[in-house]
């Protein structure tokens, strides 16, 4: 777990100049990453209709089809671009 924005940052590879897009953001999660950008960098939410992005945060619902969801951003980010999902830990559900 990262303990910095900073940290959060160079964990995901997020370069300077880069297009970032976040998908259903966590905004406290998007503050760090905002926070720690590298320079030049863009940070935006939504997929941008005249852009590639180099890297896409996605925070999937727990309605989404998980490979329809990750096929459909596999083509829009650059070549070696990345996709990073957030899924949170299922909490224990005690009995």
């Amino acid at each position: 777990m990262p303990r910095t924005p900073a940290d959060l940052v160079r964990m995901l590879g997020l370069k300077p100049n880069a297009l970032i897009v976040a998908i259903n953001p966590n905004p406290s999660v998007l503050a760090w990453v905002q926070e720690a950008l590298p320079d030049g960098a863009v940070l935006a939410e939504g997929l941008p209709a005249d852009a590639r992005p180099n890297a896409i945060l996605v925070w999937p619902t727990e309605g989404d089809d998980l490979d329809a969801l990750f096929q459909r951003l596999r083509h829009a980010i650059v070549p070696n671009g990345a996709v990073w999902a957030v899924i949170p830990k299922q909490r224990r559900r005690s009995e």
